[in-house]
């Protein structure tokens, strides 16, 4: 039997573990976990208040935003409030091109932040979510430990987790 030979483009023949990351599709990703401790429209929310009041928002961290996507935007408004606007908005859509998800930026510019109070109320949300979820890690990582201990150091354990010393 002859084997047919068919040409191969060259962008085939490249390995992907040499393309760049921005260029894998979408659909080759993992889906984002869902994490029960999150709240993604106060994520996009704050996201898109940061966004249209540069420097507004300066007492939420990284870690309260969940995905791959939303601590990378948080970080780069962050670091970008004191450019000017013209290089600002240059640096976001060029980031914004290089998402997982691209044109998450583009959309968070079209959602609506005109609410006054119901900022103050989605940071508070959003740190509280992130201590939650800091203490679920800790929970985790303990449950994960428990198989070497007595029940009495499990115990204390756990009351050191919940009842933290304010002397620390």
């Amino acid at each position: 039997m002859n084997a047919i030979v068919r040409p191969i483009h060259a962008e085939h023949t490249q390995l992907m573990r040499e393309r760049e990351p921005w260029d894998l599709p979408v659909r080759l990703l993992r889906d984002e976990p869902l994490d029960p401790l999150q709240d993604i429209p106060s994520e996009d929310f704050a996201l898109a208040y940061m966004l249209s009041r540069p420097g507004m928002v300066k007492s939420l961290t990284s870690t309260c935003f969940t995905g791959r996507d939303r601590p990378v935007v948080f970080t780069a408004l962050h670091e970008l409030w004191n450019k000017p606007e013209e290089e600002r908005l240059r640096l976001l859509d060029k980031l914004d091109e290089r998402l997982d998800c691209p044109g998450y930026i583009s959309e968070l510019r079209w959602q609506p932040t005109l609410a006054k109070g119901a900022i103050q109320e989605v940071v508070a949300n959003l740190k509280r979510l992130a201590a939650l979820r800091a203490l679920a890690a800790k929970m985790d990582a303990l449950r994960a430990r428990m198989a070497t201990m007595t029940e009495q150091t499990a115990r204390s354990e756990l009351a050191r987790l919940c009842f933290p010393r304010s002397g620390k």
